[in-house]
């Protein structure tokens, strides 16, 4: 079985009705995702792992805007809901079940985003990821900036974050674009004081978290094209 193939088939009516995308450059044999855009900086994503040979989970994420994939669990941020497990392979009847529970959750994932806000304003738990978390936040808002200011091709940049997100581009390409504007954000010297401090002008660093920042804008922004 294929996560990622069953997945993105069985949950046609998330993609065709409720504006889900699969996030297609981390799906594999074990692990599938997906994707909505529920306010402009707030994620919800269904994610299936294939956790042993003999047992897949699926669950629903309610974030701030990250990758959909296994570091969701130390950002210690957001909400994490049980939808569904079962041994393999797992049966189209199960996956069917699976996206009548998220369907019928949708209507109150409204209610946890103030909570949610909440903890982004000052979360109980500051792991690593949360710190890295803020970075990312700060590059995404940067690039969005440069954008609308029509400089160092960040409009570019957005579109092709779009691309990869939707399996358009492969991740090469994606990640020399990353490179390139992270470079751009360098040189211009507009990070703050604390990400300055943090990445010490490492480009790879910089770049590392740069994709992860355009890849999750990217999703939210395939998203909400379609709603």
């Amino acid at each position: 079985m294929s996560l990622t193939k069953d997945i993105y088939r069985a949950f046609k009516t998330l993609r065709k009705e409720h504006a889900f995308v699969p996030a297609k450059p981390i799906g594999g044999s074990r692990h599938a995702a997906l994707s909505r855009l529920e306010e402009d900086d707030i994620l919800v994503s269904l994610v299936a792992l294939e956790e042993t040979d003999e047992m897949a989970t699926v669950d629903l994420w309610i974030t701030p805007m990250d990758v959909p994939d296994g570091a969701l669990d130390r950002l210690n941020v957001g909400y994490r809901i049980w939808i569904g497990a079962e041994v393999m392979p797992v049966n189209e009847e199960f996956l069917e079940g699976c996206e009548a529970r998220v369907i019928a959750l949708l209507p109150s994932v409204g209610a946890l985003i103030p909570p949610l806000r909440q903890e982004l304003k000052k979360p109980p738990i500051r792991t690593l990821k949360w710190k890295v978390f803020q970075h990312q936040e700060e590059l995404r808002r940067l690039v969005l900036e440069l954008a609308v200011q029509k400089q160092a091709g960040a409009a570019t940049t957005l579109e092709k974050a779009v691309a990869y997100a939707g399996g358009k581009m492969i991740l090469r390409e994606f990640s020399e674009e990353c490179e390139r504007i992270s470079s751009e954000i360098l040189k211009r010297g507009v990070l703050s004081n604390g990400a300055a401090k943090f990445y010490e002008g490492d480009l790879e660093r910089v770049t590392h978290t740069m994709y992860r920042a355009l890849f999750a804008w990217g999703l939210g922004e395939l998203s909400r094209r379609l709603q």
